[in-house]
């Protein structure tokens, strides 16, 4: 999930920067609010009650409770907590895109063909047979206390959703138990449900006193449209007064340091064993964004190929607002600067890599490897393998790509992350931009355009 970044240079960034730290255990970091992405940090709870009980078998209910104990326990000052899970019928198409493309992109013919031992086949997808997906049937059976297999839960979006969602009930029926709390305490459920459900999310208010005076529940649709957990994460920092100053988000996904530096928000981000991450000591603004995606991330891939490396970008001089969000939802991309970044000099020379194409497919379509392209070509039968640079055709694609990643982001500040569209004309414009697109492109041409600025209206 999240960035691409190798972990040596990820560190060496957060690091020159002051940003990290590493605490002993999670209640040495105060808060005031704790946000937390469920979808993002269940499997490693998941994993510490396998490793606990040394087996595969867990319940719902035993995942709810160490969830809701491991978030809450830490952090008896904060008054507000929040907890989203995903919502796969808000989900922006970008995400289906990966899904398709890469994350679940089906199997061969050939490889369904065959199957090596201890292998089942589900739908176009290969699996373990421990680790197959469970059916909608056997998921619709599950209660609270059914015991189910850890290994099959995360497979298949049956098990995640139904997972989810009775883990959305327990813990809201956890949080109205709470008693003897310091002072009054918001707990907010941001569930599964689509952003119009009336019951999608759950708030419970306490008072902080005892039984005698029960806990307020109500239930509303959510307010902004958002799928991805992490983007209603970032939307709830966003509209709070001080940007989560005081706040701490946990997860383990990196998007949300390039999440927070694009909207300017200030919780400590907590990722797995107490690393901490402080992203308002970090330069701000879409080019740090775009600099921490270039080596790739979920919606975008890597610019190496074209002599582009996060690394180059990271140690250049920030360069402010060169991808806006306006109020309208029109993206305007200063497009002489934007190439200037992307074209920064790097300080060590890399040497020059070489891709593959496939006759007949699109110019935007390569390969980094010449067994991949070679496959390709075999599933076209037989046509020819090119071998070249990176081509404009391959870095507009890219570069669109990147733009449209970083997009994505900036809507996380605003109402609606979900349905802006593919901004189709993006890659049109850039296309524009560049003239002959049939011409090696490296990052050297990139510094010499100067071009106008780019006004992408929302689809």
């Amino acid at each position: 999930m999240g960035l691409k970044l190798k972990l040596e240079v990820k560190n060496a960034f957060l690091g020159s920067h002051q940003a990290p730290e590493v605490v002993a255990a999670a209640a040495n970091v105060d808060a005031t609010a704790v946000a937390v992405d469920v979808s993002a940090c269940c499997r490693s709870v998941v994993a510490a009650i396998e490793h606990q009980s040394s087996g595969h078998t867990v319940t719902a209910s035993r995942i709810a409770y160490r969830f809701f104990t491991k978030y809450t326990g830490p952090h008896p000052e904060a008054n507000i907590f929040y907890f989203a899970f995903d919502s796969y019928s808000d989900m922006h198409p970008l995400r289906f895109k990966m899904y398709d493309e890469s994350r679940y992109a089906p199997a061969t013919a050939t490889r369904l063909a065959n199957l090596k031992p201890g292998e089942v086949a589900v739908g176009s997808r290969v699996y373990r047979h421990e680790s197959r997906p469970y059916t909608r049937d056997e998921v619709d059976a599950w209660g609270l206390h059914t015991e189910i297999d850890a290994r099959r839960v995360f497979s298949g979006s049956p098990g995640k959703t139904r997972l989810y969602q009775l883990m959305f009930d327990e813990m809201t029926r956890l949080s109205a138990e709470q008693t003897g709390l310091r002072g009054p305490r918001t707990m907010v459920f941001d569930g599964i449900g689509s952003y119009d459900d009336p019951n999608g999310v759950v708030t419970v208010e306490l008072n902080g006193k005892d039984r005698g005076f029960p806990p307020k529940l109500t239930a509303a649709p959510r307010k902004g449209k958002h799928g991805e957990a992490d983007q209603k994460l970032a939307n709830f920092f966003a509209t709070m007064a001080s940007k989560g100053e005081g706040a701490v988000w946990y997860t383990i996904d990196g998007d949300a340091i390039g999440q927070c530096v694009c909207l300017g928000l200030r919780p400590r981000i907590v990722f797995s064993k107490n690393q901490v991450v402080d992203p308002a000591k970090l330069p701000q603004g879409a080019s740090t964004a775009l600099a921490l995606l270039s080596d790739g991330g979920d919606y975008n891939d890597s610019f190496v190929y074209a002599g582009i490396y996060s690394e180059t970008l990271l140690g250049a001089e920030p360069a402010a607002d060169l991808v806006k969000l306006q109020p309208d939802g029109t993206v305007t991309i200063d497009t002489t600067r934007l190439f200037r970044f992307l074209g920064t000099e790097p300080g060590t020379q890399r040497r020059k890599r070489t891709v593959f194409s496939v006759e007949g497919e699109p110019p935007a379509k390569f390969y980094r490897t010449q067994a991949k392209a070679r496959e390709a070509a075999e599933a076209h039968g037989g046509v020819a393998v090119k071998k070249s640079g990176a081509t404009g055709h391959m870095v507009v694609q890219s570069i669109g790509d990147l733009v449209r990643s970083v997009v994505y982001w900036l809507h996380a500040g605003t109402a609606n992350s979900s349905d802006f569209g593919m901004m189709d004309g993006l890659y049109t414009s850039l296309a524009g931009s560049l003239g002959d697109l049939g011409r090696e492109v490296t990052a050297e041409t990139l510094r010499g355009m100067n071009l106008d600025p780019l006004h992408i209206k929302p689809t």
